[in-house]
């Protein structure tokens, strides 16, 4: 017989310590849980993560479709008009510009949306659900 299979498992110690960390997670998940809660009976929107990342990522798409397409355009107008590379130049600072522009108008539209909800009390910015306090 296989002596191997009557061993007593003996944990790791990275098993430990992993148990240790998802006993520390939980716990901290078990402190948020009413604060999540009572921020779900007043009807505030929770900006959760993934809500963070696809505004970051908006962000980050208006700045680069701006550059992008001003410097197609001016590309593209620089071999119609073989005015190498003058539109070029032109147009990547119009598309840059444009793009910063895109990226403050959509920065200022997720603040008042956020003071919006400070104003009607669903929100409070002074208040993080991950705050360990």
């Amino acid at each position: 017989m296989n002596k191997e299979l009557f061993t007593i498992y003996e944990p790791d110690p990275k098993d430990r310590e992993m148990k240790r960390r998802l006993d520390d997670v939980g716990a901290r998940l078990n402190k948020m849980s009413p604060q999540h809660e009572k921020a779900l009976q007043n009807g505030a929107p929770l900006a959760t993560k993934r809500q963070s990342v696809g505004r970051a990522l908006r962000l980050g798409t208006d700045l680069v479709a701006g550059v992008g397409v001003g410097a197609l355009i001016g590309f593209w107008l620089d071999r119609w008009f073989d005015t190498s590379p003058l539109c070029f130049i032109v147009f990547f600072l119009l598309g840059t510009a444009a793009g910063f522009l895109n990226v403050f108008r959509t920065a200022r539209e997720i603040q008042e949306e956020q003071m919006d909800l400070v104003k009607q009390g669903k929100l409070d910015l002074g208040k993080d659900l991950t705050d360990d306090d």
